[in-house]
């Protein structure tokens, strides 16, 4: 392994371990694909539409948050897209010349877990939190351990020999399953279990995972039962801290929705401005006026940037999951099938908290999404080896 190896897989690891750790190492490596791209700027590359199609994905979100910032005279720096935006892009532009492995994915992933473990059970009980990962706030902690366990799942699945079948990948996802029930975050674990659902259809056949009619009618039905099932247990919790006379957060999520679709109506070209959620919340009354977003990325966005911000989040996740779901020359259809899967998880989980909020899950979106989408691309002779379908 080269030392740009070592630097993903250490990466990829920290992502679990210390927002902090992970935001240097992500930075770094960041400004060493940089140099990459700088460097090798006129070589012709199989996968040099990569980062074509992050700017076509995540470009419009970013534009329409740059324009926001000019509109209502506020910092650049209020732009929080722009990371997603920046970091992705470097990603693929200096990735595509590395040619990074499914194995490098999987150590990294295997190093997060481990490491995530350790953090959450030293909170758990040396701590004595009542979740696990309180450093990280627990849905952003789930959120990775999630991502963590989905990848390494289907990595394992879709292994072309059994040495790569390990006890240690095993024991590496047990952790996060661990980890990502102890946090207690119900988006993310509702989330795993419909992407692993997906999983298993989509892994039943060759024939039926290429056929995009019937993957896009469960794409649908993946969101309609994980928003089903997130209002059954909202539901069911509201209920609960009701009869326990306890302060309920599912209240506190309804009057958040209510507000912000109220306020999407009265400004929906332009919005309340970038990242003045927490300006415009502060007018309420407690508890909302003690926070800062929306808690649900597509109402957050739509607060902010009006609805054409909304439509710009969904224009995002469509193109990257047709990026995947396309079939190209030389292309490792496991990785695109993880990709698409990871899409949908990533998705899914910000219909319950706002992802572009905190710069921890900003990073580990661009990372992660990134770096599946220039392994997608891979020359199959170099890639398969490791992982097929």
């Amino acid at each position: 392994m080269n030392a740009l190896s070592i630097a993903l897989v250490i990466t990829l690891g920290l992502s679990l371990a210390h927002p902090n750790g992970f935001g240097v190492a992500w930075t770094l490596v960041g400004l060493a694909c940089f140099v990459l791209a700088l460097k090798h700027r006129r070589t012709a590359d199989r996968q040099e539409n990569a980062w074509k199609i992050w700017l076509l994905a995540f470009g419009p979100l970013t534009a329409l948050s740059i324009l926001s910032t000019v509109i209502f005279n506020l910092s650049l720096s209020r732009a929080e897209v722009i990371e997603v935006f920046f970091g992705g892009l470097l990603f693929c532009l200096g990735l595509r010349h590395f040619r990074p492995s499914p194995t490098i994915l999987r150590h990294g992933l295997m190093l997060a877990a481990a490491l995530g473990a350790i953090l959450a059970g030293y909170e758990f009980f040396v701590l004595s939190h009542p979740r696990v990962g309180m450093v990280f706030h627990p849905i952003n902690f789930a959120l990775a351990c999630g991502a963590t366990l989905l990848v390494l799942g289907l990595l394992w699945a879709f292994s072309a020999t059994s040495a790569d079948k390990t006890v240690t990948t095993a024991v590496a996802i047990f952790a996060a399953a661990v980890t990502l029930i102890g946090s207690g975050s119900r988006g993310p674990i509702l989330a795993v279990l419909l992407c692993f659902s997906a999983a298993w259809f989509m892994g039943r056949g060759e024939k039926n995972a290429s056929n995009r009619l019937r993957i896009s009618g469960f794409a649908l039905f993946l969101i309609a039962t994980f928003i089903a099932m997130s209002i059954a247990v909202f539901a069911i919790r509201f209920g609960t801290d009701l009869q326990l006379g306890a302060d309920s957060s599912i209240g506190k999520r309804w009057q958040l929705i209510e507000i912000s679709v109220t306020q999407i109506l009265k400004t929906p070209w332009f919005g309340v401005g970038t990242d003045q959620a927490g300006k415009f919340f502060s007018g309420f009354a407690p508890p909302i006026s003690s926070l800062d977003h929306a808690h649900v990325t597509l109402l957050n966005l739509g607060l902010e940037l009006g609805i054409p911000g909304l439509i710009g989040w969904v224009w995002a996740f469509s193109v990257m999951i047709w990026a995947f779901l396309r079939p190209v020359a030389h292309y490792n259809s496991a990785i695109s099938r993880i990709g698409l899967l990871v899409c949908g998880y990533i998705f899914l989980c910000a219909l319950t908290q706002d992802l572009l909020s905190h710069a921890y899950t900003r990073k580990y979106l661009a990372l992660l999404l990134g770096l599946l989408l220039v392994m997608r691309v891979q020359d199959s002779k170099h890639d398969n080896k490791n992982v097929h379908v």
